[in-house]
């Protein structure tokens, strides 16, 4: 797979026209698309009250079923093939996604800033960009019932006669000549200087912020020609002096999923079989959902399952609201019957249920005690249930080269560590998380030249390379999407290129979602991080280790239990459940880390 283009993948950014001419607009009306291609249902607006930025807003805006379906079908490796040849039957070879926001202030009618520029994704005939910093185009969609974006984003200082950002330059616009009088307030910066605001904290809006949003599809055909085409705009969206008034949900209002076709999948993960259902989500819900998150909550459908009438199970895989099939992984079904001396087989009876966990905000900003909605209808399968195979973990080996282990990591379709990685290698864990990035740290072995960051969406989606030549040991992946975890690995070449070692799956959810946390530390019932055994006495103790989320009352979604490494094992080792049992007189260490790298380490001395 070539590193590059696997980039690429990952970053799913617009590419740049080529040729000798940009393309002139074909209207949605003259071309047939293999979905409907629909104004976005429901926009909503809010200000993040300064984080970010001054200026920062985030905009939700809803997709239609039949693009939402189809998109859905595209990402997905499985059927990305049938999407593809439905595209090929109309005349085209690919297809780019993107969403349009524009806004405008206290006049929604003739104040938008919209221009013929936007129609060739903010290019002109030369290739030149005419758009402003606050012209949001080309922004990365999913196929979910929901996405959201930050726009109108810090405009810098504005005493400083070199910000183009404000001042604007020979090709793009400032947001200076944007915006009118009595559009925006003057504050200091911290730093010096001064910016703008458009909102002031504990203050009634004088203002109204309008946005609008609309789609932009750019298709590829036969030979080799490019058009765009445009869904009209959604309805806009407001915030402010002017903006709606949302009433939150309650138990009585959240009715509760609507799930059908329930079916058993020929993919796996973890070695797992993996199931899926359609779940159906209501124009009511859609509104409701953009709402919710446009004021910093979520809905999310938690699925579980039971096995032959025993008890339910939470299981893993989409909780997105998203209309169509939505995938879980048996693995956690399949455990907790194991533990029972039981075993998941093609007699099994598998029953299914859901139901929705609200996470929400009040207009003014006070959280609300989240709560579950009703279960769903109950959906069965009777038999049919494929067996488990024996497992066969992916290895990396030192010495391999870039190529080699890129071939190694790309194939991983689950959540296992790859064997051959040490967590006490690199040390790589979750520096910072914010609503659309994720900063990762670690430390650098003696010999190491450059490092390479490998990553993918948690679950089964496939590792690609995100970032290769490293020198620095930080990296931040941005644009990615709220409240969502994501997987990462690192590894370290030498001069040669040659692999020295990587580490464990780093697992890390972005902010945005109480449902997906991250830790900020690990405890153990080990005081002060040291432990004294006796291979005579008392050779063996129970860490009892568990994680503290960062954030009070919110929820690790657990990708990997907490895991326990031993520097030496011919001294002490430490078993999956956090037994350290010693084996020989001397010192070691033995680290007990989390999902996203965070660690204790304890110092094991045994004495004869």
């Amino acid at each position: 797979m070539n590193m590059k283009k696997a980039i690429a993948v990952f970053c799913a950014t617009a590419m740049v026209v080529t040729g000798s001419s940009i393309p002139k607009t074909t209207w949605a009306e003259n071309t047939t698309l293999p979905f409907d291609l629909k104004a976005p249902t429901n926009a909503a607006l809010n200000w993040l009250e300064g984080g970010d930025s001054p200026t920062t807003m985030e905009c939700v805006y809803c997709m239609d079923d039949s693009m939402c379906k189809w998109l859905k079908k595209w990402g997905d490796e499985a059927t990305k093939e049938e999407a593809l040849a439905e595209l090929n039957a109309l005349g085209f070879t690919d297809i780019t996604f993107s969403a349009q926001i524009d806004w405008a202030i206290d006049d929604p009618v003739n104040g938008w800033h919209y221009t013929k520029y936007w129609d060739t994704e903010g290019q002109d005939e030369d290739y030149n960009y005419r758009i402003s910093d606050w012209d949001a185009l080309g922004i990365l969609i999913y196929g979910e019932t929901t996405n959201s974006e930050l726009i109108l984003r810090s405009v810098g200082d504005i005493d400083d006669n070199s910000n183009e950002i404000w001042f604007g330059n020979d090709y793009n616009p400032g947001i200076k000549s944007q915006l009118k009088d009595g559009q925006y307030d003057i504050i200091p910066l911290e730093e010096g200087g001064h910016t703008i605001t458009l909102f002031k904290q504990g203050e009634t809006p004088k203002r109204t912020v309008y946005a609008r949003v609309r789609w932009s599809i750019r298709l590829y055909d036969m030979e080799g020609n490019i058009s765009y085409e445009h869904s009209d705009w959604s309805k806009p969206a407001a915030y402010g002096a002017a903006g709606e008034k949302w009433e939150p949900y309650t138990k009585a209002t959240l009715k509760a999923p609507v799930i059908s076709n329930l079916k058993m999948t020929d993919e796996t993960s973890n070695y797992f079989p993996v199931i899926s259902f359609t779940l159906t989500v209501p124009d009511d819900l859609k509104k409701g959902a953009t709402e919710v998150e446009a004021r910093g909550g979520s809905i999310s459908l938690i699925t579980e399952a039971r096995a032959d009438g025993d008890e339910w199970v939470e299981i893993q895989g989409d909780w997105t609201l998203s209309s169509g099939d939505m995938s879980y992984s048996l693995q956690m079904l399949a455990e907790n019957m194991e533990s029972k001396g039981k075993s998941l087989s093609k007699d099994t009876k598998i029953e299914v249920r859901a139901y929705y966990y609200c996470d929400q905000y009040t207009d003014s900003g006070e959280w609300i005690e989240p709560f579950n909605s009703d279960y769903s209808n109950i959906l069965t399968i009777n038999g049919d249930t494929p067996t488990p195979p024996a497992p066969s973990t992916p290895e990396v080996k030192e010495g391999m080269t870039e190529d080699e282990v890129l071939a190694v990591i790309s194939e991983i379709e689950s959540e296992e560590d790859p064997s051959g990685t040490k967590f006490g290698y690199l040390y790589a864990q979750e520096k910072k998380s914010a609503k659309k990035a994720i900063t990762l740290t670690w430390t650098k072995p003696e010999n190491a030249s450059h490092f390479i960051v490998y990553g993918a969406k948690c679950g089964t989606s496939k590792f690609v390379p995100l970032a290769e030549n490293l020198t620095d040991t930080t990296f931040t992946q941005k644009k990615l999407k709220k409240g969502k975890y994501y997987k990462f690995i690192v590894a370290a070449y030498d001069q040669d290129s040659k692999l020295l070692g990587a580490s464990k799956v780093v697992h890390v959810a972005t902010k945005g979602n109480k449902k997906a946390g991250n830790y900020k530390a690990i405890k153990t019932s080990v005081e002060n991080g040291a432990v004294t055994l006796s291979l005579q006495g008392e050779s063996s103790i129970a860490l009892d280790a568990k994680g503290v989320p960062e954030v009070k009352k919110s929820k690790v979604k657990e990708h990997r239990i907490i895991q326990y490494e031993s520097s030496d094992e011919a001294v002490a080792v430490a078993n999956a459940d956090g037994t350290i049992t010693a084996k020989g007189t001397g010192t070691c260490t033995v680290l007990v880390y989390g999902q996203n790298g965070i660690y204790q380490k304890i110092t094991v001395t045994v004495t004869q």
